[in-house]
């Protein structure tokens, strides 16, 4: 209920998605896998069957397991998507640097951040990071949870008007 989803996005059959999630554009989603209320699911992410989506999932990145892990780069998903080369190897340099190394997480992004040479779609991503790095499941949508309430009320009461 009251989810977003973006164009070209797809969902194979038996994925499950829990209340107010945010899917964006061309993410694909593999059957039987579920979404926990609250996340973002980013653009061009890949989400592997039966993976168990309890955090957002960052943009062009390639989600498994259960728990649901980053795996790598969803480079397939992105060639199809008609990314070039450049935005790929990027992509690839910046998830080794967040996920495989051993510097702090938030040094690596600021570091990607303050790059003078960052690609747009390394910028995509560490936004998202941050983002979801607000709320302390991991999941941003979630902090918007009052926003979210006030809006139903006030849906509700308009209808209740209109009878």
């Amino acid at each position: 209920h009251d989810c977003e989803i973006e164009d070209r996005v797809i969902l194979a059959n038996c994925a499950l998605l829990a209340g107010h999630i945010f899917i964006g554009k061309g993410a694909s989603i593999s059957g039987g896998s579920a979404g926990h209320h609250f996340i973002t699911i980013g653009r061009l992410a890949y989400v592997g069957g039966m993976s168990r989506m309890a955090q957002d999932v960052p943009p062009f990145m390639l989600l498994e397991g259960h728990p649901g892990r980053v795996r790598g780069v969803n480079v397939v998903g992105l060639r199809r998507a008609g990314i070039d080369e450049a935005g790929v190897d990027a992509l690839q340099d910046a998830y080794r640097l967040i996920w495989r190394s051993e510097v702090p997480r938030q040094q690596t992004l600021a570091s990607l951040r303050g790059g003078s040479a960052t690609h747009a779609l390394v910028t995509e991503l560490v936004d998202a990071l941050e983002r979801s790095s607000t709320h302390p499941k991991g999941r941003y949508r979630e902090s918007m949870k009052a926003r979210f309430a006030q809006a139903g009320s006030e849906r509700m009461s308009r209808s209740a008007h209109v009878r």
